[in-house]
């Protein structure tokens, strides 16, 4: 009896020692150091996504290396980095960044957002909205991710989240290489799955009830006249969800009031419901 408690003792004591070989294995924060001359690498490749643009001087940048027993982890690095102003279709003039520690693909992933971000909300909601708008207002663009929430333990949505997951991994790794300074921002919608997130908080933080009021409802019918130039302009691959904001101190609580646009049609729905009903309308085309 004694030796088995004895053996089973030493089995405990060696799984217990191969735990905590993992633990700190899975958790040590390595430093890679990026010295990739980017800009003479892809020299062609960055001129067929930006056509004619100006390259800042390189900047060093370091990223702190971090671990923590939640899962989080980051890996310290130290990399270059430089700012690229191009011009895109409309002449409008737009800023990225470049990094060495990333792929290309990747960046030209988040760079393709950014632009499309960047271009809808200039040409739309700052159009319809100028001398309304005050700070946090924004457009947001995901392609690909137009599917990313699910309802507890509702596995087909969870279903439908990680698909969508997947498919922008594979678009980040083995995009094409488009070119952003000619993107057609209509053509867009037909080679991504796209959602397009807009928030108009309004500048109206002093105004008394009845200047207010005549403000508010001024705003919802821009903002419902904004989508629907959108979705006129930019055809059935429109999925936007949009709202109009305001915290004015004369109100109890803020006011909120959101519209949606499934494929380029006016719907009646919640942002859940929403996200679903577009991955759903891809089903053959993405996924």
């Amino acid at each position: 009896m004694k030796r088995r408690i004895l053996l089973a003792a030493a089995a405990v004591a060696v799984l217990i020692s191969a735990v905590l070989f993992y633990l700190i294995s899975a958790h040590t924060i390595s430093h890679r150091v990026c010295t990739d001359d980017y800009p003479s690498i892809y020299s062609d490749e960055l001129k067929s996504i930006f056509g004619d643009y100006v390259l800042s001087e390189r900047t060093e940048r370091h990223i702190k290396g971090e671990t923590c027993s939640c899962g989080y982890h980051q890996d310290e690095i130290d990399y270059y980095e430089w700012s690229v102003t191009y011009t895109d279709a409309c002449g409008q003039v737009i800023q990225c960044r470049l990094n060495n520690y990333e792929s290309l693909p990747d960046q030209l992933f988040d760079w393709l957002e950014t632009q499309v971000s960047t271009h809808f909300y200039t040409q739309y909601v700052e159009r319809f909205f100028d001398g309304r708008l005050r700070s946090g207002s924004y457009c947001f663009c995901f392609a690909g991710g137009v599917c990313s929430v699910f309802r507890g333990s509702n596995e087909e949505e969870r279903a439908h989240v990680e698909t969508c997951t997947a498919w922008e991994e594979n678009a980040r790794a083995n995009g094409p290489l488009i070119s952003l300074a000619s993107l057609d921002y209509a053509r867009i919608f037909e080679l991504y799955p796209i959602l397009l997130s807009i928030d108009v908080k309004l500048d109206d933080g002093d105004f008394d009830s009845d200047r207010w009021a005549s403000n508010y409802d001024e705003s919802v019918s821009l903002l419902n006249e904004m989508a629907a130039q959108m979705a006129d302009e930019n055809g059935d691959g429109l999925n936007l969800e949009a709202s109009v904001y305001s915290e004015a101190a004369c109100l109890q609580q803020p006011k909120n009031t959101k519209i949606f646009y499934l494929r380029g049609r006016l719907t009646q729905t919640d942002h859940i419901d929403f996200e679903h009903a577009i991955y759903t309308s891809y089903i053959g085309k993405f996924w």
